[in-house]
């Protein structure tokens, strides 16, 4: 949803070529892309290049490339199954679990597990109950 709209933004006069070209190189190669790398094919510093890109998405390239990584994960948890915590997070792109976890609350504001716990059938809605058998705040 946030790549279409950037990417929309980036028809001629909207957008500047050099966010345009990151938000391709980013789409092609969420996991790999290296801001870097993007910023110096784009011809500018990264510290230039995160400015530019903060200026144009509302966030910086990095937290960017995290979001669909992030959306992956959730997106592989089944209603009714247990999850395997280990294998959604490899399979999305995680190198590790703690990196997964930071990513899981900082994005959805629980850990997993709570996640798990209070999940219901819209992937990105959640049960919170403060008592009993639901997922809570930690």
């Amino acid at each position: 949803m946030l790549e279409r709209a950037l990417t929309e933004m980036a028809a001629p006069g909207l957008m500047d070529g050099a966010i345009g070209f990151a938000l391709d190189e980013f789409g092609r190669r969420p996991e790999t892309a290296r801001i870097a790398e993007v910023a110096e094919t784009a011809g500018m510093s990264s510290r230039r290049f995160i400015e530019r890109f903060r200026a144009a998405a509302g966030m910086t390239p990095k937290r960017y490339c995290r979001l669909p990584r992030f959306q992956r994960a959730v997106g592989q948890v089944t209603l009714g199954r247990r999850v395997d915590w280990t294998r959604v997070a490899m399979e999305s792109g995680y190198y590790d679990q703690p990196h997964f976890i930071r990513d899981f609350r900082e994005f959805a504001g629980i850990a997993p597990r709570e996640y798990e716990a209070g999940r219901g059938k819209f992937q990105n809605h959640v049960k919170f109950v403060q008592s009993g058998g639901g997922a809570g705040m930690a």
